[in-house]
């Protein structure tokens, strides 16, 4: 039982990571290309709090000239979420490319 009961913490640890990062992508992809400055920032939300020693970062930056080989205006952004669970350290990292003139743009 107390196995089941680590795996069900885990399952919703992950879970809310999931949301939150899922979340912070959406709301970039609202922003216009030219207001998507190149930065690294934390995250500001109050889930995170339920997170064990939750944190989270927001990396925004222009996109890697091995995928932009024709030196398109796209961006990268990456969200990851990390925090730890017995003792060992959890993270969920997602990406996505916003380009000048893309879907909400």
């Amino acid at each position: 039982l107390p196995n089941a009961m680590m795996l069900i913490s885990k399952s919703k640890h992950f879970g809310t990571a999931r949301e939150i990062a899922v979340k912070q992508l959406e709301s970039k992809r609202q922003v216009s290309y030219d207001n998507l400055a190149n930065d690294n920032s934390s995250i500001d939300d109050p889930r995170i709090s339920l997170l064990p020693k939750g944190g989270g970062t927001i990396l925004i930056e222009d996109c890697d000239i091995s995928i932009c080989t024709k030196s398109e205006e796209i961006k990268k952004v990456t969200v990851i979420i990390n925090w730890t669970e017995n003792n060992k350290n959890q993270q969920v990292t997602l990406s996505t490319l916003i380009g000048k003139g893309g879907l909400s743009q």
